[in-house]
């Protein structure tokens, strides 16, 4: 790295001596470590004490350029005058002094420097680097007319009649503004002069001559135009709009129509066609060509405008929609008795059109506006009715987004019966959607059903809790026991909440059964030994027969069903011996050749052969035949409900459990046999003593349907039975953990 201070004391000393040549030598070896404004500036004054001018400018340039990219403005500004008194003709110099004082605001100075490079550019022949300048200048001065014509000119010297005749135009469009009507007229045909055909020159002479007061010149000029140019936009307009101020009606037409199919879009051009029409008592064709221009008044909040172009339209065929307009302009212009009328007569056309849709939605405007009118709340409901679809085929076939607004619109309509309709159809198509649930549960509140808003609250609860949300299922819940505390789906999960919170005590094999004391009691405790028994809770059936007995010693009905429940061990064991002796020589051979005959692949004989299985108490052999057909996709429902009896008679109830919730999650809840499927789910939680489970499942069914089965009879059994083992003290023995 250099020593920069040595090298600075050495250039000094060398400039001090005179030594110039050796001063600039010892500075150019810190320039080439990098650029520095004042190094370049002492360089400079350098050059100049032994009068090389040409490379002093060049350094102080340089050095004018690291002040200005730093942004030392003043210091750039005084170096580039330097450089000028140097040499007055530096365009560089100029030019960057120009844009220096432009940045500053100084727009006198910068013309004037722009002004004097732009002059050197000229006299250099650079004629179009001048042209570039003198645009600099427009751009800080844009309405300067003498740049625009140096421009002009300069244009025109170097051939370049398109850039020149569009500044010449600048000027005349300048001076028309001004309504300096003579000096436009001249550089319009100043254009005309190298250009005879310039359209828009003849537009400009054109409205000279018109805002001049000689209509018949400015006319002519448009012909001319047109003759040249016949699809441009400007002339065809401009002669329209004095064709019709001439009475040359077939004229303008044949402008306008020209013009409306070259920009459909412009409502200026249709309106003047629609004056036309009207003038012609074309009311339909007018009321085609001025309808955009009436809705865009209406738009910019025109009501009067608007007003005074619809009274031309009382007596054409699309009146509904002149009407429809008058509305929204009386509306705008708070002239309610006026907007009233309208709509009245609105509605009363729509009726006779047979268009009760379009008429029911001018009789709910006219209640907006008046609320009190009877006549009117008598015809809204009488075309709510006529109007109202039949929802089935509509919420069946549309996808469930796109048919929620339908929904809110029954709903704000207060059309609840359709709004329940349509969500219960939605709801079975997509069960846990919960933008359905939430408005069936809303709308089974407003019409105070309770019960039914109960199970929706329930039902949205679950889908929270397998979200794993919680806090959102607890709201649910707390929402829901606002409605009606006491409803006995709420009672039983208020009980389940209780046993998941701490181990709860199930019904016990041991545990101790009441002695029936009244009449009333035993029969209770008969029909929960039954129950029992149906269930195939054989040790609890037996337990609560015994305890009856003693009870009741002797009862022949109580004894009938205990014996059915206890055979004795020798017809047990002749028939355990009969069975096993006759299927070992019935099917020993059988067997052997059957595995081999079929394989896995045919699934329907499996099956068959499953159920033959089964029916000879062969359990363990169904249940492989019933694993093999349930590898096929279509007998996996089938074969999943055997393998479930085939473990419940074997008493491996998890195993059952597992198999009929595979039933169970296969099938639509809007399947006829879904409920019977449940059913079968909450018996297998029964008979594993999964008693709180098998609640939940049964008030489930019983919500659906009260006469299902017996769940009715099973949910009163199950509830006593909870609330009795409640208050006793809890055994280890007997405590279930479902955390």
């Amino acid at each position: 790295m250099i020593n920069r201070a040595s090298i600075t004391k050495a250039a000094q000393t060398f400039a001090a001596k005179g030594q110039i040549d050796k001063a600039i030598a010892e500075w150019q070896k810190l320039l080439k470590e990098g650029h520095d404004c004042n190094v370049y500036n002492t360089v400079g004054d350098l050059y100049l004490r032994k009068k090389a001018t040409r490379e002093a400018i060049d350094a102080f340039a340089m050095a004018a350029a690291i002040f200005r990219e730093d942004g030392f403005y003043l210091k750039a500004i005084a170096l580039y005058k330097k450089i000028l008194n140097l040499s007055p003709k530096e365009v560089e110099a100029l030019i960057c002094l120009a844009e220096l004082n432009a940045e500053k605001g100084l727009i006198g100075n910068a013309n004037e420097n722009y002004m004097a490079a732009a002059e050197l550019l000229i006299k250099e022949g650079s004629t179009e680097k001048a042209v570039e300048i003198y645009k600099e200048i427009l751009k800080v001065s844009p309405s300067n007319i003498n740049i625009r014509r140096k421009i002009a000119d300069l244009y025109l010297d170097i051939g370049k009649k398109e850039e020149s005749s569009n500044e010449y135009l600048a000027i005349a469009l300048e001076y028309l503004e001004r309504k300096e009507y003579e000096k436009a007229q001249e550089y319009f045909l100043r254009v005309l002069g190298f250009d005879a055909e310039n359209v828009p020159s003849l537009v400009g002479l054109s409205r000279t001559a018109e805002d001049s007061g000689d209509v018949k010149q400015a006319y002519e000029y448009l012909n001319k135009a047109i003759s040249f140019a016949p699809d441009d936009s400007a002339a065809l307009f401009n002669y329209a709009r004095l064709s019709i101020e001439t009475d040359n009606v077939d004229s303008a037409k044949q402008a306008l129509v020209k013009l409306t199919e070259l920009d459909p879009s412009n409502i200026k051009h249709k309106k003047l066609l629609g004056t036309i029409y009207l003038k012609e008592g074309a009311l339909e064709n007018a009321w085609k060509e001025l309808l955009p221009y009436i809705d865009d008044a209406l738009s910019a909040k025109k009501w009067d405008e608007a007003l005074e172009l619809l009274g031309n339209f009382m007596e054409c065929e699309s009146v509904e929609e002149v009407k429809r307009r008058l509305v929204s302009a009386y509306k705008g212009k708070d002239n309610k008795d006026a907007a009233i009328k309208e709509l009245r007569e609105l509605a009363a056309i729509y009726e006779n059109k047979k268009l009760p849709e379009d008429a029911l939605q001018s009789y709910r405007d006219l209640l907006m506006m008046n609320p009190m009118d009877e006549d009117v709340q008598i015809k809204v409901k009488e075309l709510e009715k006529e109007t109202a679809p039949a929802p089935e085929v509509f919420f069946e076939e549309t996808p469930v987004d796109e048919a929620l607004p339908k929904v809110d619109e029954y709903i704000g309509q207060e059309l609840l019966s359709e709004a329940v309709t349509g969500l219960e159809i939605l709801k079975a198509r997509e069960p846990e959607n919960l933008n359905v649930l939430t408005r069936l549960r809303d709308v089974y509140i407003k019409t105070e059903d309770k019960e039914k808003a109960i199970g929706e609250f329930i039902a949205i609860a679950e889908i929270h809790e397998k979200k794993g949300d919680m806090g959102a299922k607890d709201a649910m819940i707390a929402d829901a026991n606002k409605l009606n505390p006491d409803d006995p789906r709420l009672v039983a999960l208020r009980m389940l909440s209780e046993e998941v919170k701490e181990e709860v005590e199930v019904p016990s094999e041991e545990a101790a059964i009441p002695a029936a004391g009244t009449p009333e009691k035993f029969q209770e405790e008969m029909a929960e030994a039954d129950f029992y028994a149906q269930q195939g809770l054989k040790d609890e059936a037996i337990n609560l027969y015994k305890k009856l007995l003693e009870a009741s010693p002797g009862n022949e009905e109580v004894m009938k069903k205990l014996k059915a429940l206890e055979p004795g061990k020798e017809e047990q064991e002749e028939a355990t011996t009969a069975v096993e002796g006759d299927l070992k020589d019935i099917f020993g051979e059988f067997k052997k050749g059957i595995e081999a005959e079929l394989g896995d692949k045919d699934a329907s004989t499996r099956y068959d052969l499953g159920i033959a299985y089964k029916e000879m108490g062969l359990l363990d052999d169904a249940i492989q035949e019933f694993k093999i057909s349930g590898k096929d996709p279509g007998k996996v429902v089938q074969s999943s409900s055997m393998l479930a009896m085939c473990y419940l008679e074997k008493k491996l109830f998890p195993l059952a459990i597992q198999e009929l919730k595979k039933v169970l999650e296969s099938m639509s809840p809007s399947d006829e046999r879904y409920l019977g499927a449940k059913c079968d789910f909450a018996d297998a939680y029964m008979q594993n003593k999964d008693f709180s489970k098998a609640l939940k499942l049964y008030m489930e069914i019983n919500s659906q349907d009260p006469n299902f089965r017996d769940v009715e009879r099973k949910v009163e059994i199950l509830k006593t039975k909870a609330a009795e083992n409640k208050g006793k003290p809890k055994s280890k023995k007997d405590r279930v953990s479902y955390i």
